[in-house]
């Protein structure tokens, strides 16, 4: 996938990435990961991705001020379906 590719296939790619590295125990590539799919959710637009990018970087950050955001989003949308990801 070009870095130039459609926004919602590099969110997903990058969360995917970074979720496996955090599973490695690469914590730092994972965080940078995490940035990218943040970035690349704003770009296309989905809350709904935002928030799961936004899950994977506070649980590579151990930021709970981060994953309020994402429940945030979730409650907003209410998706319970996501909302139950960050419990």
């Amino acid at each position: 996938l070009p870095a130039t590719g459609p926004p919602i296939a590099r969110c997903r790619r990058e969360n995917g990435l970074g979720w496996s590295h955090l599973k490695l125990g690469a914590r730092v590539r994972a965080e940078r990961h995490a940035e990218a799919s943040v970035a690349a959710a704003g770009d296309s637009g989905s809350l709904r991705l935002r928030a799961k990018a936004l899950n994977l970087l506070a649980t590579c950050r151990d930021d709970p001020t981060l994953r309020a955001r994402a429940r945030a989003i979730a409650r907003r949308l209410e998706d319970e379906a996501l909302a139950m990801r960050f419990r």
